[in-house]
């Protein structure tokens, strides 16, 4: 397992085993390449939203 999803997964699992959590209610910011891992987490749906900066992103390839 990568170092990141590693870390994601264990304060998740700490913060919603301590803390009263609304998982619809949880966002992910980053700055760079912690934007793309906040967007990358975002993309199964685990989390509501990402306040993204300073990531450069590729563009969508044009459809043929």
């Amino acid at each position: 397992m990568p170092p990141v999803r590693e870390a994601i997964e264990a304060m998740w699992n700490d913060t919603h085993d301590r803390l009263r959590i609304d998982a619809r209610r949880v966002y992910a910011a980053g700055f760079s390449g912690g934007s793309r891992v906040a967007l990358g987490w975002a993309r199964n749906g685990q989390i509501a939203g990402v306040i993204a900066c300073g990531a450069g992103l590729s563009s969508p390839s044009p459809s043929h």
